[in-house]
């Protein structure tokens, strides 16, 4: 266990293993997640690279912060745990749905280009202007509040998260010099987590979110993922089937093996 003081005297939590040589991979955790999603996918690459994992403000081990959380924030805290660590490049940033925007961003302020991106199930900013398309009033009400509203038992970090969220995959949109390097973008065939022989939903009303709707929001999601290869020269998008939104989880060797591919790229100049 580590554990950096920030300026404003809070505590975060972070673990470096240094693999002397080897390119450095930087973990960022999906919206409310603590560093722990990642044990499994770095079970297979630790011999091959020196990793970084860490709790953001308010998850995990991390103290809560005073002030209002944002993107900028985020990668401040970040900067201070690379920093603290000296840590120099190469890096691959390796970023889980809401932690998909906030390595778009931290790699618009370096200056190295060596760098390399691993998008597992990446939130995107047109995702629920698709969902709202095909939804009724009642039914886009619905969601709305389920994406916004965390349930009141969540810890207060989560809730944090949660209402700065929009804020930040927007402000992500703009981002512009991750497309300058090898990415893979990997997306999952069942982000709402249908049982698909039931043909049913355990995580959604029926009637606000019919399973016919749902199904539409999968195929919209993967499209939406797919768009990224027209804008992105060196990005290369892989579905990932019979999966839900924890890649990670359920397929961590489908993110080691992307994983390496990038680090490839990154050494020997191979195109993805």
């Amino acid at each position: 266990m580590q554990n950096i003081v920030t300026q404003d005297n809070r505590k975060l939590f972070f673990q470096y293993e240094r693999n002397e040589g080897k390119p450095r991979l930087i973990f960022e955790s999906g919206l409310g997640d603590d560093s722990t999603v990642w044990n499994d996918v770095i079970d297979l690459v630790k011999n091959d690279f020196s990793y970084l994992t860490y709790d953001r403000a308010g998850l995990g081990k991390s103290d809560l912060p005073s002030f209002a959380q944002s993107a900028k924030t985020a990668f401040l805290d970040l900067k201070q745990i690379i920093d603290s660590q000296e840590l120099e490049p190469p890096f691959i940033f390796v970023g889980h749905s809401f932690g998909g925007p906030l390595i778009k961003r931290y790699v618009e302020f370096l200056a190295s280009k060596e760098v390399g991106l691993v998008f597992v199930d990446s939130s995107d900013e047109n995702y629920l202007e698709m969902m709202f398309a095909h939804r009724n009033e009642e039914q886009s009400e619905y969601w709305r509040k389920r994406m916004e509203t965390p349930p009141p038992e969540e810890l207060v970090g989560v809730n944090r998260e949660a209402r700065t969220s929009k804020e930040v995959i927007h402000s992500a949109a703009k981002a512009n010099r991750f497309k300058d390097f090898p990415a893979i973008n990997l997306v999952c065939d069942n982000v709402m987590h249908l049982d698909l022989t039931n043909k049913s939903s355990s995580y959604f009303d029926d009637k606000l979110a019919p399973y016919d709707i749902l199904v539409q929001d999968n195929l919209g999601w993967v499209e939406l993922h797919k768009r990224w290869e027209v804008v992105c020269p060196h990005l290369k998008v892989e579905v990932v089937s019979d999966c839900s939104h924890y890649i990670q989880k359920q397929h961590p060797t489908k993110v080691a093996e992307s994983i390496f591919r990038v680090a490839e790229c990154i050494t020997n100049g191979k195109r993805l």
